[in-house]
């Protein structure tokens, strides 16, 4: 009888020390990330007794905490629309999003470097104050993307090309964060129920949460490809005629403008470029291959998860033997899906000398006390392409904006360098609009990308090769001169 006595005590001591091994490893090395989660209600209600630190736009709050005389102590509080989707929001039934969740552990005051700031307030017997953090975003261009985005469903980023910082994030159509972080809790939840049923998404942040076919923008992925591969230089004569025929099909490829690219037949890469030649790059995309076409795409990022708050959609470029695909890859089209925030990141590319830096939204951390915990640095992302190729793409972009489709986006005394694009994604359906620059052309500070969805309008023709010249062009003037004024 003794021996087994023997082995149930030891049974039972084994479990116990399993038992006391899983809670000390959950309450000393998991209680942050628990805490942490946008499901744990508990901690999420908890959190409304705690003076939650503020997210700084140039200087200034757009989201905060106020007392309130109600079950919680404390409620957060939002400026605009316009900010919400990279500043999320705080709500104690529905969890949290964008930088309120990725930087919950310091503005809600629990974060490892805030342990002496802890301590002081507990001695002081006041709430608990969580510290801030500054975004990289400039508040005035901010809510001027908004503004023009409108109701349209769209997106605008742009990125200051030797930093990778992120000037501007907007997404639209947005919502009233308020309605999320109130503590009525039936104003919380209709609110909530709206937001879902609406077909337009307004949860959604479209500037890197979403992708999209390129359309012609992608063009700049393809010329970078033939640039790089030796075999083209920007003066490199392509043949360009008014259609083309996809290889192994009966389907042809057409010019926008249903005509030849060049009375002569043939254009430059430069040129194919400048008037945002279909032909041209369909037969470059059946020379190149989609191989070295993926290749240069990732080279930029494609294929891979950014580190930013809310976590960031790859953009894909598919591989394939097939000809015909290829001819379409190569103009945009086919299973090619971008974000607008990738587009950002190849145009900034391009302009900083084919160098990607790693995309930044948080420039600086803060204690309570507002003291700095630390400055974020700029990282290289990888160098995508060679100076010499940036420096090619750079004129032909030039060209689009001087010659070419991409007129609306002139500023007087500034060079700037652009590209339009039209992504047509279903028959019958508007395209989507894209406009992409950088400026000065001569001495980047600003690259950005527009995207409208559907051209933003529904009375746009669908296939129209020109809706990014005359609907997102025009948006991305207005934010340049209003970016470079302070530049």
């Amino acid at each position: 009888m003794k021996p087994q006595l023997n082995k149930l005590a030891i049974g039972f001591g084994a479990v116990f020390l399993l038992l006391f091994a899983n809670l000390t490893y959950l309450q000393v090395f998991e209680a942050n990330s628990l805490n942490n989660r946008a499901d744990n209600k508990r901690s999420l209600f908890k959190q409304y007794d705690i003076d939650r630190g503020a997210i700084i736009v140039s200087g200034q709050p757009v989201a905060y905490s106020v007392e309130t005389d109600g079950r919680f102590k404390f409620e957060r509080r939002y400026v605009s629309p316009a900010f919400t989707h990279p500043v999320g929001y705080l709500s104690s039934i529905y969890g949290a999003a964008g930088v309120e969740q990725a930087e919950n552990l310091l503005l809600a005051g629990t974060a490892d470097s805030l342990v002496v700031d802890r301590f002081r307030q507990l001695l002081d017997g006041g709430a608990r104050r969580g510290g801030s953090v500054a975004l990289t975003l400039d508040s005035s261009a901010q809510l001027l993307a908004y503004q023009l985005l409108g109701n349209r469903e769209g997106a605008v980023v742009a990125i200051e090309p030797r930093s990778g910082k992120i000037l501007i994030s907007a997404s639209s159509p947005s919502f009233d964060a308020n309605l999320l972080a109130t503590t009525n809790a039936q104003t919380m939840q209709q609110s909530w129920s709206r937001l879902i049923a609406d077909k337009t998404n307004p949860l959604l942040n479209r500037a890197y949460r979403e992708t999209w076919a390129p359309g012609s923008v992608f063009k700049l992925i393809t010329a970078a490809a033939a640039l790089e591969s030796g075999r083209y230089t920007e003066t490199t004569k392509i043949p360009a005629p008014a259609t083309y025929k996809i290889p192994g099909t009966k389907n042809t490829i057409s010019n926008w403008q249903n005509a030849p690219c060049n009375a002569s037949g043939e254009v430059t890469l430069q040129e194919a470029i400048a008037v945002s030649c279909n032909t041209a790059f369909a037969r470059l995309g059946v020379e190149l291959g989609s191989k070295q076409i993926s290749k240069v795409a990732a080279a930029f990022g494609f294929g891979s998860n950014f580190d930013l708050p809310g976590s960031v959609v790859k953009s894909l470029v598919p591989e394939t033997t097939d000809a015909a695909q290829n001819a379409l890859i190569a103009i945009g089209q086919f299973d090619v899906r971008v974000t607008a925030l990738q587009m950002a990141l190849v145009t900034a590319a391009i302009a900083n000398e084919g160098v990607v830096m790693q995309p930044k939204l948080i420039s600086e951390t803060f204690a309570p006390d507002l003291t700095l915990l630390k400055s974020l640095d700029s990282n290289v992302y990888n160098r995508a392409i060679k100076p010499t190729t940036a420096a090619a793409l750079n004129q032909m972009m030039q060209a689009v904006v001087e010659l070419g489709t991409g007129s609306n986006a002139r500023i007087a005394g500034v060079k700037v360098a652009g590209k339009t694009g039209t992504a047509e994604t279903q028959s019958g359906a508007a395209p989507h609009a894209w406009f992409v620059a950088f400026a000065p052309a001569d001495a980047p500070k600003v690259a950005i990308v527009v995207m409208l969805a559907g051209g933003g309008a529904t009375d746009q023709p669908a296939g129209s090769q020109i809706s990014g010249n005359q609907l997102a062009a025009p948006i991305a003037q207005r934010l340049l001169v209003e970016l470079l004024g302070r530049k």
